[in-house]
């Protein structure tokens, strides 16, 4: 079931992107820059979220 959520979510993506571009609203930088942009902010959500949900362990002396 996960994997059929990454794909419709990885599908959405891709349609609202190509929309954009369909509609000349946007440029194909202007979509190029927000995926990529978009792709730095999940990095980050998912290193902090692992940071915190593993925090390294403190040697007892």
């Amino acid at each position: 079931m996960a994997l059929l959520d990454l794909r419709l979510t990885i599908l959405l993506i891709a349609a609202i992107g190509f929309s954009r571009l369909y509609l000349g609203v946007h440029w194909l930088t202007d979509v190029t820059a927000g995926y990529g942009a978009g792709l730095v902010w999940l990095i980050a959500c998912i290193l902090s979220l692992e940071a915190t949900r593993n925090p390294p362990a403190i040697p007892c002396e």
